[in-house]
């Protein structure tokens, strides 16, 4: 039975996910070196909300998180995959660190953007611990704030590319 708490973290996770899709898979793909699309849907599903969890969920333990995921992994998917789950899971903690969460201080929020910051989505901002998205441009602004490819280069043609990275942070 799923109580109204469970139900309620279930949602936030998948709702992390599909608003954070783009900034995930990068990150996963970058520290575990793989591609996510050849992987079994059950497995993507796991690291997509585990890394969710780790990444932008800062209210659940880290470790909790890793846990619980490998373990649905385990009952969901396969051992195998557990273990894949386990391992990327635990590259994306070191790699995230204990950097620090702070408020966006007064100045533009996009002239921010380096690739050892990541943008939470909700006004504050989280140091990684190793650099983990694009160097600059446009990748770095699709990737950190999970802006599509295509629509950020239309806001681009349309508005300019400083007023397009405004408004896909």
């Amino acid at each position: 039975v799923v109580d109204d708490r469970e139900r309620a973290l279930a949602a936030a996770i998948a709702g992390t996910v599909a608003r954070r899709w783009i900034t995930l898979r990068w990150i996963l793909e970058a520290v575990s070196e793989r591609q996510l699309a050849p992987m079994q849907p059950g497995l993507q599903a796991a690291l997509l909300g585990g890394a969710a969890q780790v990444i932008l969920l800062d209210r659940i333990p880290v470790h909790a998180a890793i846990d619980e995921t490998v373990e649905w992994t385990k009952r969901n998917v396969s051992r195998g995959a557990s273990s894949l789950c386990n391992a990327v899971l635990r590259r994306v903690a070191r790699a995230v660190g204990e950097g620090e969460i702070t408020a966006a201080p007064s100045e533009s929020a996009v002239s921010l953007l380096r690739a050892d910051y990541l943008p939470m989505g909700d006004g504050r901002w989280r140091q990684l611990a190793h650099p983990l998205l694009p160097e600059a441009g446009p990748a770095l602004v699709g990737v950190a704030t999970s802006t599509p490819r295509l629509l950020f280069e239309r806001w681009v043609g349309r508005f300019g590319e400083a007023q397009a990275a405004s408004l896909a942070m």
